[in-house]
């Protein structure tokens, strides 16, 4: 998710599927502007943070890491 985003924000999408014990397993990636620092304060802990801009090619291979490591449990 992007924390600014039109509707619903990303710290609302976060918190809604934090509050559902359903989406318990779900792991969250947050791809920002805004600067870490100001941020990671205000988000449920376990919320992996990474500042734009990124290389899709780094975000890509950090998914695909986290697949194998879901399938490997």
């Amino acid at each position: 998710t992007d924390l600014k985003m039109k509707n619903m924000d990303g710290f609302e999408l976060i918190n809604f599927i934090k509050s559902k014990p359903e989406y318990k397993n779900i792991f969250i990636i947050v791809v920002t502007s805004m600067k870490i620092d100001q941020v990671e304060n205000s988000l449920p802990k376990n919320i992996t943070l990474l500042e734009k801009p990124i290389p899709f090619a780094e975000l890509k291979g950090f998914v695909n890491a986290l697949i194998r490591m879901k399938y490997e449990e």
